[in-house]
C-alpha cells in the first residue's frame, strides 16, 4: 500500500512536467527540484521516441510519476498532469528548464500562505551564449510595474503575466475551466488568465525561482499576436462570467 499516495495532507507541491525527447534535459530538470515526501513531480509523456531511455531517467527519482500519452501536444499533456495533482500548491516547468538553487527553500515560506498565487521572477537565458534574453527583461519589467495598492498594476501581473512556469498556484483554484488549450502556440496564455481571473488574494516576490532556456526556433518564443489572443478570449467569452 502507498501510504504517500493516501496522505493527500502531506503533499505540498505539485510540480507537472510536460516531456518529448530530451531525457539528457528532463533529468537536469528533475535534479533541481529536491527528492522530498511533500513533492510530487508528475512527468508527462508526449509520446517519446525513445521509452527505455525515459524509463531509465525518470526511474532514478523516487517522487515521480510518469504519464505516457499517446501525443497531443504540451497543452494536451498539462491538462493530463492537472488530473493527477495532489499537492496544496501546483507548479509547472518545462523539461528543459530547471529551478534555481534554494528555489524551494524559498517557495517553502508561503506553504501555509493564504494566497491563491504566489508570482516569482525567473531568469531568461540564451540556451547558447546563458546571456539574459529579452523575455527576462520583459518579465522583469511586469514586475517592476506592480503595486499591491494598485488594482490596475495587480491586473497587469494577472492578464499579462502568460507563462505558466513563473507563478504557483493553489490547488483549490484549478477547476473545470482552468485548463490550457490543447494547441501548437500559446496553449499557456489563457490557462493563466483564467487563474489570474479567479485569484482574489496573490503575492509577488522577486526572486529568481526559475531558469527559462530560449533557443531560435523554439514555439514559446513565437509571441502570440494581440488579434490570436483576442481570438480565443471572445470564443471562450465564459471565463469573465
Amino acid at each position: 500500500m502507498n501510504l504517500d499516495f493516501e496522505r493527500k495532507e502531506e503533499i505540498n507541491y505539485s510540480i507537472i512536467i510536460p516531456h518529448k525527447n530530451s531525457t539528457v534535459l528532463l533529468e537536469r530538470c528533475l535534479k533541481s527540484i529536491p527528492c522530498r515526501k511533500d513533492v510530487q513531480v508528475i512527468v508527462v509523456d508526449d509520446n517519446s521516441e525513445n521509452q527505455e531511455e525515459l524509463n531509465a531517467v525518470v526511474g532514478g527519482f523516487s517522487q515521480v510519476e510518469l504519464i505516457l500519452t499517446q501525443g497531443g501536444g504540451a497543452g494536451h499533456a498539462r491538462n493530463e498532469g492537472l488530473k493527477y495533482i495532489r499537492g496544496k500548491w501546483v507548479l509547472f516547468a518545462d523539461a528543459d528548464d530547471f529551478y534555481n538553487k534554494n528555489a524551494f527553500s524559498i517557495l517553502d515560506n508561503y506553504i501555509n500562505s493564504d494566497n491563491d498565487v504566489i508570482y516569482f521572477f525567473a531568469n531568461s537565458l540564451d540556451v547558447n551564449t546563458l546571456l539574459p534574453t529579452p523575455r527576462e527583461k520583459d518579465l522583469q519589467n511586469i514586475y517592476e510595474k506592480y503595486d499591491s495598492d494598485n488594482i490596475r498594476s495587480a491586473d497587469y501581473i494577472r492578464f499579462k503575466n502568460w507563462a505558466p512556469w513563473n507563478k504557483m498556484i493553489k490547488k483549490e483554484l484549478i477547476c473545470e475551466d482552468v485548463e490550457f488549450e490543447e494547441i501548437e502556440k500559446g496553449n499557456d496564455a489563457l490557462f493563466s488568465v483564467r487563474v489570474g481571473y479567479r485569484s482574489t488574494n496573490i503575492k509577488v516576490i522577486k526572486n529568481k525561482i526559475y531558469v527559462y532556456y530560449t533557443r531560435e526556433g523554439n514555439i514559446s518564443t513565437s509571441k502570440l499576436t494581440f488579434d490570436k489572443m483576442y481570438s480565443l478570449f471572445t470564443s471562450r467569452y465564459r471565463i469573465y462570467q
